[in-house]
């Protein structure tokens, strides 16, 4: 079946070869991640089948030796292994998240977020998505990185050399795609990391100088840049230079509220100049870059884009915007993880369990992405080109459609109202939650049909 997901096999997929320590370890991960997938916004007595799986769940969830890294390892691997074999661009969004746990008084090893008074756990996500022209597939998740943060104040106690040579939060940029690169053979000229203004760091441009990677990053520093043609003893500062470029084409986009904005658009080359304390152990004192700027002042919009990639014409400058709202992605994952999955309402007692459950929820939130992003694709394309012809089948008797004229669009939302969706003018697209349950509830259909006609 072309876009059939049988729930149990991919299970499997996810967790089979996993490294727990036990095969019979790796069972029970299946079995907790069908239960998961089944009802993925429910609380775990819910999810289990019964109070022997419950209990099976508790004890695999709190194993010291059991891991995030080790449950997400076998996904990250397909993940990169779906990413090398495609011919077309694979962008890899990344960003930064908390998970808050302030209400949950006794759950313990957990540390400060947000303004320091909440607590919770920290993560840093980043998901492989296909991008083929207009076509948005999600490979899913490349890595993900989960943490708590300690209550050390450094301030007073920290000399600016031992806080230069720390580790620290914004290293995880980097180190996301390091991690990537020891999975893979070598680095795909395709493949292009995208983050936001948290990504305007100059130790990740100069990684990325290093090892080939491509980027797209939102700017946030007002840093000191090189101009062509100008003195090089005279210092210019990148937002302000950026906001003299002359529009030279336009670009409609599609923000994340679905609301379209015209953007003007500008575009040139530049270098940004190495910081002064870092500029003895670089050994260059600056890195080229291409600068788009894009702004719509009614809106009060502008986005200052860096990145290694050249950009000479208006295509180069569209396709990069393209690209960058694609950004939203990790946005809307960490949206699905937390409303979808309901991770934050979990009630298990110590930090070590939540980071494990994550290791479950993590790859579940990509997959139920992944579905609401397929319902959006090519939506007046016909769905009997796509969809196998059981499932269409199904619904068009379901709903009384032609399964011949039914487009892609007619097809998901009859999918979502499977699965509860009213489908009134004013609800808009389908979320994941009726989505998923819809599309359970098809497969649950067509097995129990497939089954008549093997016994017939």
């Amino acid at each position: 079946m072309k876009n059939h997901i049988v729930v149990n096999e991919w299970a499997r997929e996810q967790w089979q070869d996993s490294e727990l320590g036990d095969e019979r370890r790796n069972k029970r991960a299946i079995k907790l991640a069908i239960s998961l997938l089944n009802n993925p916004n429910s609380s775990l007595p819910t999810q289990t089948e019964n109070w022997a799986a419950l209990k099976a769940s508790y004890r695999l969830l709190s194993r010291p030796d059991l891991s995030h890294e080790k449950l997400q390892g076998q996904h990250w691997e397909n993940t990169m292994k779906k990413a090398s074999k495609t011919d077309v661009v694979v962008l890899f969004v990344q960003d930064t998240s908390e998970l808050d746990y302030s209400s949950k008084k006794k759950t313990v090893g957990l540390g400060p977020i947000g303004d320091h008074y909440g607590r919770g756990l920290k993560i840093h996500s980043c998901l492989a998505v296909e991008c083929d022209g207009y076509c948005k597939n999600i490979l899913g998740l490349a890595h993900q990185k989960v943490w708590t943060r300690d209550n050390v104040v450094r301030k007073k106690i920290e000399t600016r050399h031992g806080r230069l040579n720390r580790k620290n939060e914004g290293d995880l940029w980097e180190d996301c795609l390091k991690q990537i690169t020891s999975m893979a053979s070598s680095i795909n000229k395709q493949w292009v990391s995208v983050g936001d203004r948290g990504n305007d760091i100059f130790s990740f441009i100069k990684f990325c100088k290093e090892s080939s990677w491509h980027y797209l990053i939102r700017a946030c520093q007002n840093r000191f840049i090189i101009c062509e043609g100008n003195d090089h003893n005279k210092k210019f500062k990148l937002m302000d230079w950026a906001r003299k470029l002359d529009s030279q084409a336009t670009k409609t986009v599609m923000m994340s509220n679905q609301e379209e904005v015209e953007l003007q658009v500008g575009w040139a080359k530049t270098k940004i100049r190495t910081p002064k304390n870092l500029i003895s152990q670089d050994g260059y004192k600056e890195i080229e870059v291409y600068c788009i700027r894009c702004w719509n002042l009614e809106k009060n919009l502008e986005w200052i884009l860096l990145t290694n990639l050249a950009v000479v014409d208006a295509s180069d400058a569209l396709e990069k915007i393209d690209w960058y709202t694609v950004r939203w992605t990790i946005e809307e994952y960490h949206k699905c993880l937390k409303t979808g999955c309901n991770i934050e309402k979990s009630n298990l007692q110590t930090a070590h369990a939540l980071e494990s459950l994550l290791g479950f929820l993590g790859i579940i939130a990509a997959k139920l992405l992944d579905l609401k992003f397929k319902s959006r694709e090519n939506p007046f394309d016909p769905a009997m080109s796509f969809i196998d012809p059981l499932l269409l089948k199904i619904i068009s008797l379901k709903f009384k459609i032609s399964d011949e004229y039914m487009s892609l669009q007619q097809f998901w939302h009859c999918v979502a109202k499977l699965g509860g969706f009213i489908g009134r003018k004013s609800d808009g697209a389908p979320g994941w939650q009726t989505l998923w349950k819809g599309w359970l509830r098809l497969l649950d259909m067509s097995s129990g049909i497939e089954l008549v006609q093997k016994c017939g």
